[in-house]
């Protein structure tokens, strides 16, 4: 992206163009210098949003397949001991397996508290927004992320229906979508001048290049999933509140038929929004296994908050690095170019018949 005003920039920071306060002129994504600092500073947040203190993320605030799989087992453990109980023999122990999750999610709470800690030092105050499909949960992530770094958080989307006093399915409705991402970019305006702020914004939101004028002043984080992880998020959390993921005849239609409408429909807007979407500082995945692959599930919502912060820590020092590297450079030739001359006055200078001097 273009860069606005200079902001100030951190000593552990790496060799991007400086980023603006505020963006009041806004180009295209891509023109923006491959070098950009990622973090910058910006206004505090306004008294009556401002967190005070710093507030981690608890085992009982996470969502997760892994615990309700736990859970499910332990029911299925008491309704076997119920049911049959061999001699001398030892059922599966439901509490293991409760501990062992309670074990894993203690370890992974203090790792997020680790590389939170690291973050709000790296960051110093520069703000975060989240892009992504519909479904991605940029919502829920966005929200434990704040809670982690003890930033804001601000969904557009919540703002938007605030702004026009109705629901984002009615604004689509009623004045058109030209309308809704006009409101979209205003509500992006008022965001961006403020630091410590976690932002989610809308699906369509990187298609407008004045949006992306405004998100340049924080760091942007693409929330990448399958098409298939989402449509089935979406045909769950109802398709009647998205109107882009809206199937024809829903009601009268299966869950299965729906899911593979939304799937298909999903996958087209991902296509033509994939160029878009990949100008973000950094792309985080929300599928399961190791580091995003490999897992056809979604990772938790709490595992998606410990690669985004990881991610930025990481490129943080090493853009760091980078910048120390390209101090180490040296003079290969001391001779004047011929345009230029040593001089002990530059009241010496004869400017008669010199093309170089006014």
């Amino acid at each position: 992206m273009a860069t606005m005003a200079t902001m100030a920039t951190m000593a552990t920071m790496g060799t991007m163009a400086t980023r603006a306060t505020r963006a009041t002129t806004a180009t295209h994504a891509s023109s923006r210098s491959p070098n950009a600092p990622l973090c910058g500073r910006g206004r505090p947040a306004p008294p009556a949003l401002r967190r005070t203190g710093r507030t981690y993320i608890h085992v009982a605030q996470w969502t997760s397949s892994v615990a309700l799989r736990a859970a499910d087992k332990a029911d299925s453990a008491d309704m076997a001991a119920d049911d049959q109980q061999p001699a001398g023999g030892s059922l599966f122990s439901a509490n293991e397996e409760q501990q062992a999750a309670a074990v894993e999610y203690g370890e992974l709470n203090a790792e997020i508290e680790a590389a939170a800690a690291a973050c709000v030092e790296n960051l110093q105050g520069t703000s975060l927004f989240l892009v992504g499909m519909m479904g991605s949960g940029k919502s829920t992530v966005g929200k434990m992320l704040s809670q982690a770094l003890g930033y804001c958080f601000f969904d557009t989307d919540a703002l938007i229906e605030q702004l026009a006093g109705k629901t984002i399915a009615s604004i689509f409705a009623d004045d058109g979508e030209a309308d809704f991402r006009a409101l979209e970019t205003e509500v992006l305006q008022e965001i961006a001048p403020f630091a410590r702020c976690v932002v989610s914004t809308g699906g369509g939101a990187v298609c407008k290049s004045q949006n992306w004028g405004h998100m340049n002043t924080g760091v942007s984080v693409w929330l990448d999933g399958a098409p298939s992880l989402l449509a089935e998020r979406v045909v769950n959390d109802s398709n009647n509140e998205r109107p882009l993921a809206a199937v024809d005849g829903a009601v009268s239609r299966s869950e299965e038929d729906m899911l593979r409408e939304t799937t298909d429909r999903l996958s087209t807007l991902l296509e033509e929004r994939r160029a878009q979407y990949s100008y973000a500082d950094l792309t985080v995945s929300l599928m399961g296994g190791e580091g995003g692959k490999g897992g056809e599930e979604g990772a938790a919502p709490a595992t998606v908050v410990l690669r985004i912060l990881n991610s930025l820590n990481t490129r943080i020092t090493n853009d760091a690095k980078e910048r120390e590297e390209r101090k180490k450079f040296e003079l290969v030739n001391n001779e004047l170019p011929p345009t230029a001359r040593v001089v002990d006055n530059i009241n010496d200078v004869v400017t008669d018949n010199d093309p170089y001097l006014p």
